[in-house]
């Protein structure tokens, strides 16, 4: 019987590389085992809020200045990390998501 795997949402707002050396797009959605979790750059990039849970990706927190900045620019949150304390996406996620969309 094979391990199960867990769905997880690449919110990064640029290309990185899983800990199997597989790359990731933003929004690329990947399956992984607990074991791929305890990779060293799996468990960073959960740490820094790049991976999210499907549960945390269709509902990420905001505080609600950046759900309206977000809503005018026609930003979908679920692709903005976040760093805010409690793991909410500020209004300076989503200023940064628009310049890093500017600069593409």
């Amino acid at each position: 019987m094979g391990k199960e795997k867990s769905r997880y949402r690449y919110v990064g707002t640029y290309a990185d590389t899983l800990g199997n050396g597989q790359p990731v797009e933003p929004g690329q959605f990947v399956d992984f085992t607990e074991e791929d979790l305890e990779d060293s750059h799996n468990a960073w990039l959960l740490e820094e809020g790049r991976l999210l849970s499907i549960e945390e990706a269709n509902n990420p927190k905001a505080t609600e200045a950046a759900e309206q900045l977000a809503q005018k620019e026609g930003i979908d949150l679920a692709t903005v990390s976040a760093s805010g304390a409690d793991g909410s996406i500020t209004v300076d996620d989503v200023k940064r998501t628009m310049a890093e969309r500017e600069e593409e």
